[in-house]
């Protein structure tokens, strides 16, 4: 891979080929112009152009504009090098005029012959006269380019250049074609400085000189495929510049790029790192190589950076998880390489909050609990899953066991409306009569963990001893008395006095209760019930519980009536009250 390396400086040749260009423009251009400029040094007549016709510096054509408002009648052009007067034109012809006499064209009859002027750059004077005023030695606006009409070619002899090889052989030869010689054979040009220029970055290096015949060859390197390049040649006094782009392809070599972070569980706002890192490579010859010094694009949410392959293909990056979980590393490959990219994601736990917690306790020892789990920072969906709802009987800080998880709903209800929000509701049974409450979302990947304030539940557990339903059977229009005591824990077993207690049958083939009759325990606790006219089926006596007391039914009796045709027996019209099912009260250990 040798050669000359290509974009180790930056010349002035872009210039040199910008002036030369501009030395040799024709007068088409100035003839346009909407303004004169005023006549130097207080002169009547002045130069508005003087300069090639149609591009071909042997032929000139002047502009001038005379303030008397009259037209010129005669004009003598004069060529200078140095301050040597070397050549005169003195064939001028008037040609035309525009806005009156502000604008008159002159043109010389005859092309100057090259054996006459020797190539290279004259300034010039015009000597030029109306009816009223004879003006000497009038300067123009720019020098007359007397020079060569270079041409160039240029050829590679890569038709593809690859990555890993980038060495071109350049060749071509330089021509001109003297000022004047109209469509004389073009020569060769020896001891021209011939030039490589990168279009894209205007950077260039001399290549090549040319030979006694105008040819030129030399080995380079192109560092990049860029724009493209060209082949050119500065201007000077006795040639004028040219250019011709270089045609060279690259083969776009296939590329690939693999790449990890660590770690990958991260909690939103967290002061951790995250370590991206990778290997580049590209195909060639069949086989796989690294990327060396390549540039990498790499990126997580909305951050973004570019790192640099080491020589062995490898590349870094470390960034602070903030904005998203999608992480990516890619190579743009531009005209020389293939693209290709690796992503992934890692876990960004958002943060989570439990409000409007809500927690109630019905006398049958089943607690009902709402809320809502939502996201407070950052854009996350809502979290789906569950909650657990726990109890403590320590105190509101713990430790906590688990009663029963409650599933997580789409946002519904209450302040738990809002795109990042879920709602959970659940119905479960406790387990010990006094506790405190509180949900509890357990950290995953994706959500830290959140717990919400602790609410504190109660009700006195109760039951009903020495039970008594009596007789076991009792002929038609006979009764049943039903008798015992309700009592309530409070630090041991107490009376529970001035509390309904419902006396219930369930019928004989049925799965309703009825309640036959309330009554009130007494001042010890004992309540006693007589119930006349029963009918065939189960006895009990239940304590429906209050908002400080739960329910308890502890015990049951069958009670046959005698002579009755029917086993589904129904309770008489004196019945109170259908009870459909209600729930059973659960025993609940007394603290």
């Amino acid at each position: 891979m040798g050669g000359t390396a290509v974009s180790c400086r930056r010349s002035g040749t872009s210039a040199l080929l910008a002036s030369g260009a501009a030395l040799l423009a024709g007068a088409g251009a100035l003839l346009t112009m909407g303004a004169v400029p005023a006549s130097a040094s207080g002169s009547v007549i002045s130069i508005v152009h003087a300069g090639p016709t149609d591009g071909n510096p042997a032929l000139l054509t002047v502009v001038a504009a005379d303030s008397n408002d009259a037209r010129i009648i005669s004009m003598t052009v004069h060529l200078y090098s140095g301050r040597r007067d070397v050549y005169d034109v003195t064939d001028m012809k008037y040609e035309s005029e525009s806005g009156g006499y502000q604008l008159q064209t002159w043109q010389a009859a005859a092309a100057i012959k090259q054996a006459d002027l020797p190539p290279g750059t004259y300034t010039m004077t015009v000597d030029a006269a109306d009816k009223r005023t004879r003006e000497k030695g009038l300067a123009t606006p720019q020098p007359l380019a007397f020079v060569y009409a270079t041409r160039l070619t240029a050829t590679s002899n890569a038709a593809t250049v690859s990555y890993d090889d980038t060495t071109v052989s350049v060749a071509g030869q330089v021509t001109g074609v003297p000022p004047g010689a109209g469509s004389a054979v073009p020569v060769g040009r020896a001891n021209v400085a011939v030039y490589l220029q990168n279009l894209q970055t205007s950077y260039d290096t001399r290549i090549a000189t040319t030979s006694a015949t105008g040819s030129y060859s030399a080995q380079v390197q192109l560092p990049s495929a860029s724009s493209g390049y060209a082949v050119l040649v500065a201007a000077s006094r006795t040639w004028a510049p040219s250019s011709e782009r270089l045609p060279v392809t690259w083969a776009r070599d296939p590329t690939r790029v693999s790449a990890t972070v660590t770690p990958e569980d991260f909690d939103y706002g967290g002061t951790r790192d995250a370590t991206l890192s990778g290997t580049a490579s590209y195909s060639s010859g069949g086989s796989w190589r690294p990327l060396a010094d390549h540039r990498v694009l790499v990126g997580a949410g909305r951050t973004a950076a570019s790192v640099t392959t080491t020589s062995t293909g490898r590349f870094t990056w470390v960034y602070r998880p903030s904005d998203g979980t999608r992480w990516r590393a890619v190579i743009d490959g531009g005209s020389q390489l293939g693209s290709s990219s690796a992503s992934g994601v890692i876990h960004l736990a958002a943060p989570l909050s439990i409000s409007g917690f809500t927690v109630s306790l019905n006398p049958f020892a089943e607690l009902s609990a709402s809320g809502c789990v939502r996201v407070t920072a950052g854009d996350f969906p809502a979290p789906s899953g569950q909650v657990d709802i726990q109890y403590s009987v320590s105190g509101a800080t713990g430790p906590w066991t688990l009663l029963r998880p409650a599933s997580l709903a789409p946002s519904r209800s209450g302040d738990c409306r809002g795109p990042g929000e879920s709602y959970f509701s659940g119905s479960m049974p406790v387990v010990v009569a006094n506790a405190f409450y509180r949900a509890y979302f357990a950290a995953t990947p994706s959500y830290q963990a959140a717990a919400s304030r602790a609410v504190y539940r109660w009700k006195y557990v109760t039951r009903i001893v020495s039970l008594k339903i009596s007789p076991g059977s009792v002929a038609p229009g006979g009764k049943v008395k039903v008798s015992g005591w309700l009592q309530q824990y409070v630090g041991g077993w107490r009376k529970d006095s001035r509390q309904p207690i419902l006396i219930i049958l369930r019928p004989q083939g049925k799965k309703a209760w009825y309640l036959m009759q309330t009554v009130t325990t007494a001042a010890d606790g004992r309540f006693t019930a007589t119930v006349p006219d029963p009918a065939s089926g189960t006895w009990s006596a239940e304590y429906a519980g209050d908002s400080t007391h739960f329910a308890c039914l502890d015990g049951s009796r069958y009670v046959r009536l005698r002579g009755s045709r029917h086993r589904a027996s129904a309770p008489s019209r004196r019945a109170a009250a259908f009870l459909g099912t209600p729930p059973s009260p659960r025993r609940l250990p007394p603290s």
